[in-house]
């Protein structure tokens, strides 16, 4: 990755990153000692109970385990992609229930301090102080830590999105009302189905 020639200037934009994460991972695991699976059982998963957490494994039994899906005319089997490769870029396999879990988190009732809440809600700043919101058309989002936050009237929504082979993912966390919700699918390239219902329901989009 050292040899990979930077797409921009640090602190020029912003880009999500998947590198990044999985860099994260290797810190974590270099500074606790401990695998990240362990960590995130350990730090995160068990403390919120969240019992359907768990990295994904090319071994392991999960029970009530879905199959990922494909529409093109017909419904079909998605291809086949590793939930083990990802590691921390997003490897994880979890249900709605348990990611509502997170709330807690995001109302300061665990495992982070509010300063920390806030610096992890707080929008990406660039060089010159302004704070980086994306030019796509649609939704604007800028990044927190570890956040894809939604950018609404100059108000920061917490969010993270999602997807792999044959399967998507969406929260958001609503600070005004401390509103959680969390839509998953198990169907390729359905985030944007998964965004539409969540702006039917919250107005996400300015």
């Amino acid at each position: 990755m050292a040899r990979e020639p930077l797409d921009f200037e640090p602190g020029q934009t912003a880009r999500y990153s998947n590198t990044g994460c999985i860099i994260l991972g290797l810190v974590i695991e270099k500074t606790t000692g401990m695998p990240y699976a362990d960590f995130l059982a350990e730090k995160i998963t068990k403390p919120l109970g969240m019992t359907h957490t768990t990295m994904g494994s090319h071994r392991a039994i999960v029970p009530k385990r879905v199959s990922g899906y494909a529409y093109a005319g017909n419904l079909m089997n998605a291809e086949y992609e590793s939930l083990a490769l990802p590691y921390a870029s997003g490897g994880i396999l979890s249900t709605p229930s348990d990611l509502i879990k997170l709330a807690k988190v995001f109302r300061g009732e665990a495992l982070l301090s509010e300063k920390a809440i806030r610096e992890m809600f707080g929008p990406a700043r660039l060089n010159n102080g302004t704070p980086y919101k994306s030019s796509d058309p649609g939704l604007k989002i800028t990044f927190g830590y570890g956040l894809d936050a939604i950018v609404r009237e100059e108000k920061i929504i917490p969010a993270k999105t999602g997807g792999i082979s044959g399967f998507n993912a969406f929260f958001a966390y609503f600070p005004e009302t401390q509103t959680m919700v969390v839509v998953t699918a198990n169907l390729n390239d359905s985030l944007q189905e998964l965004l539409v219902v969540v702006d039917a329901l919250f107005g996400l989009s300015e």
